[in-house]
């Protein structure tokens, strides 16, 4: 998989800390669908590195509003953790993600086929990004 990163840039962390961390925005085609996303590598103190993936995937119901998935994944010292998260546990606003509609662990679990599909999709860009991976590893964003 190929990962053009196309914009980068900084996200302020939302819980109150007032660090500011790397945020990427990049593309990749899996198919015929070109596919957007937005990448923020957070660490706070004394933690292990996060790093909050946001796809933009496209409509999933009738509304025709794009729709974005969050994706949480974190090395938790013996290994990667790669996790389909609520919007609301997320550091994300409605500013982030590009005026798309935010769909819940529930929406992603209830589509068949949904959850692995994401899961390898965020595992393939951090493998395929190697900034992405090596921040999991080592806490270094680059």
């Amino acid at each position: 998989m190929d990962v053009p990163i196309l914009k980068k840039g900084v996200f302020h962390c939302t819980c109150g800390c007032a660090q500011v961390y790397p945020r990427f925005d990049g593309e990749t085609v899996e198919g015929d669908t070109k596919l957007f996303f937005r990448c923020v590598l957070m660490q706070h103190e004394a933690g292990f590195p996060h790093l909050w993936l946001g796809i933009f995937t496209g409509p999933w119901f009738d509304d025709g509003r794009d729709c974005w998935v969050s994706v949480h994944l974190w090395s938790n010292g013996t290994g990667l953790v790669t996790r389909i998260e609520d919007f609301a546990d997320t550091p994300w606003s409605e500013d982030d993600i590009w005026n798309c509609r935010p769909l819940n662990r529930s929406d992603v679990l209830g589509n068949e086929g949904a959850l692995p599909w994401f899961i390898e999709f965020a595992q393939q860009v951090t493998t395929s990004y190697k900034p992405f991976g090596h921040f999991l590893i080592s806490g270094a964003a680059t």
